[in-house]
C-alpha cells in the first residue's frame, strides 16, 4: 500500500435483529374470554412449570422459571387458534420457509405475583429432540386476561442474537399475538400482582409450530 493510501474502512457490525410479528385483536374478545374461562375452570389442573435442559427432559427449577401451566384439552379453542394462525401466514410474516402441515403443540400458562421466566430459547437440540418428536420453528404467544385483572410487569423481552442489538420489550396486552423464531432468546419479566385471585392471572397460550422429525 502506498504511503498516501488510506486504510480501507471496516464496516460496523449490524445488530442481529430477530424477526418479530405483533398483532393486536388477533382472535377477538369472545375467544379471549373463552380462554380465560377455560383456565379458571381448570385451575386445579395447573401445575408448576418445568424447564428442559440438555440430557434433562423436564425439571422443576424455581430459580429459572416460576409460573403454572396447563397441558390439558383446549376443546375447540385449539383448532380455532391454529386455523387463524394459518390465515395469518405467520411463516411468511417472519421471513421463514413455510411448512405445509406444521406440527403444533400447545401450553396454557398462568403468571401470578412474583412469577417470571429467565432468558432461554425454545429449541431442543441434539439427542434431546427425540422426546418432542419434532423441531420447533416458530413460537407464538397469545395473551388473555379478564378485564378486571390488574398486574404490572410480565412483559416479554426478545433479545438480539449473539448479544447484539437492543432488546424488544412487548407488553402482554389482552388479545395480542406475538410470534418469533423459536431459536430467539427471550424472557418473561416478573409479574407484580399481590393478593390477586387466580382468575385475574396473566394468562398466555403458547403454540409452537414445527416440523416432524420424520419429515
Amino acid at each position: 500500500m502506498a504511503a498516501h493510501d488510506e486504510p480501507e474502512a471496516i464496516a460496523p457490525v449490524k445488530p442481529a435483529h430477530v424477526p418479530l410479528l405483533v398483532e393486536d385483536g388477533f382472535m377477538g374478545a369472545q375467544f379471549s374470554a373463552e380462554l380465560c374461562a377455560l383456565a379458571v375452570a381448570n385451575e386445579a389442573a395447573f401445575k408448576r412449570a418445568v424447564v428442559t435442559r440438555p440430557t434433562v427432559e423436564r425439571e422443576l427449577d424455581l430459580a429459572s422459571r416460576r409460573s403454572f401451566t396447563f397441558e390439558g384439552d383446549l376443546g375447540g379453542l385449539g383448532a380455532r387458534f391454529v386455523e387463524r394462525v394459518a390465515e395469518a401466514g405467520v411463516f411468511a410474516a417472519l421471513g421463514m420457509e413455510p411448512v405445509a402441515e406444521p406440527h403444533h403443540e400447545f401450553l396454557l400458562s398462568a403468571h401470578r405475583d412474583g412469577d417470571f421466566f429467565t432468558p432461554h430459547t425454545d429449541v431442543v437440540v441434539s439427542g434431546d429432540r427425540a422426546f418432542l418428536g419434532y423441531d420447533r420453528l416458530v413460537t407464538l404467544t397469545y395473551y388473555a386476561h379478564l378485564p378486571q385483572a390488574r398486574f404490572e410487569g410480565g412483559e416479554l423481552v426478545l433479545h438480539g442474537l449473539f448479544g447484539h442489538g437492543e432488546p424488544e420489550v412487548i407488553e402482554p396486552r389482552n388479545d395480542r399475538l406475538v410470534a418469533f423464531p423459536s431459536f430467539a432468546p427471550h424472557e418473561v419479566r416478573k409479574v407484580v400482582q399481590p393478593d390477586a385471585p387466580f382468575a385475574e392471572a396473566r394468562f398466555a397460550l403458547t403454540c409452537w409450530l414445527g416440523r416432524n422429525l420424520a419429515d
